[in-house]
């Protein structure tokens, strides 16, 4: 991998109570035997290209389905022979991401899909260690990539460049993830079938990240091709790993975690409180009473999964929110 440089841009940021997230090799690698739950949907509406200090970034519109990326062996997967210097491979939906990991970095060795084989031979770069708020790398990458169905296979090369580019708090639909860096990567290439340029892509993809949770916590993710989107959507993960009690949530007399749920749903209220569940077509599916201070665990096993209107009155305020189920 040819390194064009690293610029470390000294600032002076204004204090606001906030500790700068520095992400390292040893506090922000998956290992063999982690998951994590995602819900994917649509870009948000709001701010999500924001740069700089203190931002807050609003992932409330964003909904959809829910997926879990797995990480396992070399071994386990697919390909091993494909992927010799791979020593971690992240499995979604039936495709399979090989990376190698370091102290210093991960990188793609390559891409597994039932379409596609990408194979990189200068690696493709994620992420860089130590990075924290104004670092900048700028790396190259090449390799080839395989269209399995047919169609041939196809040279690529280009650059990249990972920027820490803002940092400040991170609004998910069960509540506000504080202190989070957000990173944002533009791969900018090109493919060749047999030594003829056929065509031009840019991917630029945002990730979140809190301090302690080992994978990125949000993305937005864009491809254009020859100039033309191509696609676009987003990502947040469905539980975060810090307790509750390191999430600000949006309404301090009312509380109700996690979002998406799955069999249980957790409410609190500061006051008493009145709180009915309802299907999307306003039709009444349950109702709960919660007394001043109380947190109830709610069986929520015989919904199915979709969106659900969580209607609630505490201390004369009527609310509505949507609660997703999954």
């Amino acid at each position: 991998m040819r390194i064009f440089y690293l610029i470390n841009v000294m600032s002076i940021v204004v204090s606001v109570g906030y500790t700068q997230i520095t992400l390292t090799g040893s506090t922000h690698i998956s290992s063999v035997g982690d998951n994590y739950s995602y819900v994917g949907g649509t870009p948000p509406t709001s701010n999500y290209r924001e740069t700089g200090a203190n931002v807050t970034w609003d992932f409330t519109t964003v909904f959809g389905n829910s997926f879990t990326s797995e990480y396992k062996t070399l071994s386990n997967s697919n390909e091993p022979n494909t992927f010799p210097f791979a020593n971690l491979v992240e499995a979604i939906a039936g495709s399979e991401s090989y990376y190698h990991i370091t102290t210093n970095s991960i990188t793609f060795e390559g891409h597994l899909t039932n379409q596609s084989r990408v194979i990189y031979t200068d690696k493709r770069e994620f992420l860089k260690f130590p990075i924290t708020y104004n670092d900048v790398f700028n790396e190259t990458f090449a390799g080839t990539s395989e269209h399995l169905g047919g169609g041939g296979t196809f040279d690529r090369s280009g650059a990249i460049e990972i920027v820490a580019d803002g940092y400040g708090d991170l609004i998910l639909p069960y509540g506000t993830v504080p202190n989070v860096l957000r990173i944002r990567s533009v791969y900018n290439y090109g493919d060749a079938f047999m030594g003829t340029h056929v065509g031009d892509f840019i991917d630029t993809v945002y990730t979140w990240y809190n301090a302690t949770t080992k994978s990125f916590i949000a993305s937005v993710s864009s491809n254009y091709t020859n100039g033309a989107l191509t696609l676009s959507n987003a990502l947040y993960m469905a539980n975060i790993t810090v307790s509750s009690n390191d999430l600000a949530f949006n309404e301090p007399l009312f509380k109700f975690f996690p979002n998406p749920a799955h069999d249980n749903l957790m409410l609190k209220a500061e006051e008493h409180a009145e709180v009915n569940i309802s299907a999307i077509n306003g039709s009444l599916i349950k109702s709960i009473s919660i007394n001043n201070n109380d947190i109830q665990q709610i069986d929520i096993s015989d919904l199915k999964a979709g969106i659900y209107i969580l209607n609630y009155r505490c201390d004369s305020q009527f609310k509505m929110q949507r609660l997703f189920v999954n």
